[in-house]
């Protein structure tokens, strides 16, 4: 998914050769980070900005060519993805962006209100495959994931599946928001969300351990993964700007909570 804030907030023609280009995670830049660059032209006026939002990984070839700004990331990069800016010289800063809560969320037909890690494990890895297994109906469980190219993906299946093999019946679909439509349209379905998507009408979202994703006890929650902004060193001074600010203003703190992140600051360590 590509935004294009200098033509479809701003109307202008053309994109010019100084905008702020930001790619990577559709987590960071399918909401967040158009959200952020909204309210930052308002104070900055001259400013332009393009956002790919087309996966973590997928956007390092054009960061690493020098095509992005800034590299939006749902996880730290490994040393093997560093490796290639190493070797061409180009020192990488990191920047803690905001942390996400990952969502479970079921039809809202299901009784099903709140599951343990091992059940949650369970249900993904294929050991339970009939709701009856966790206290629900008797009825088969339909599993919904995102798929694989997506870094959300990987990360899930470390935080909630111990890294085993996700249940060889999961439909792996594109984007964030997808999964979620297909549960609304499935009593048995169950999938992972943003907070963003997880409120739509229709959804049921699940406690882990007691604890709700969306509620005040929220730092508590076992599914929690930070995400981060990359720059070069020698950025721009604009780039430079732009992180400061989408990392620490109190502005993109209210946009941030207001969807469902919270800022790096406010988890426990």
């Amino acid at each position: 998914m590509t935004v294009l804030l200098a033509l479809a907030i701003l109307g202008v023609s053309q994109i010019r050769a100084d905008n702020i280009r930001l790619g990577g995670s559709d987590l960071l830049g399918a909401k967040l980070v158009p959200m952020f660059c909204e309210e930052y032209v308002k104070q900055h006026p001259e400013m332009r900005f393009e956002i790919a939002a087309e996966g973590s990984f997928g956007a390092l070839p054009d960061f690493l060519a020098g095509k992005t700004d800034i590299l939006m990331a749902s996880k730290a990069l490994d040393g093997k993805r560093v490796e290639p800016f190493e070797k061409a010289g180009i020192v990488l800063k990191r920047v803690d962006a905001v942390t996400a809560v990952t969502v479970l969320v079921v039809n809202e037909e299901n009784p099903v209100g709140d599951l343990s890690l091992a059940q949650l494990e369970g249900l993904f890895a294929g050991d339970h495959a009939n709701w009856k297994a966790v206290g629900g109906l008797d009825a088969p469980v339909s599993l919904y994931a995102r798929n694989t190219a997506s870094s959300t993906y990987r990360d899930f299946q470390l935080a909630a599946m111990s890294g085993r093999p996700y249940a060889k019946g999961a439909l792996k679909l594109p984007g964030g928001e997808s999964p979620g439509m297909m549960v609304v349209k499935d009593p048995n379905g169950i999938t992972y969300l943003s907070p963003l998507f997880a409120r739509q009408n229709g959804l049921a979202v699940i406690k882990i351990d007691g604890v709700d994703p969306l509620g005040n006890e929220v730092r508590r929650y076992p599914l929690l993964r930070p995400a981060y902004y990359y720059h070069r060193k020698d950025a721009r001074a604009e780039v430079l700007a732009l992180v400061r600010w989408m990392s620490a203003s109190p502005e993109a703190r209210e946009i941030a909570t207001r969807i469902g992140f919270l800022f790096p600051e406010e988890v426990p360590r």
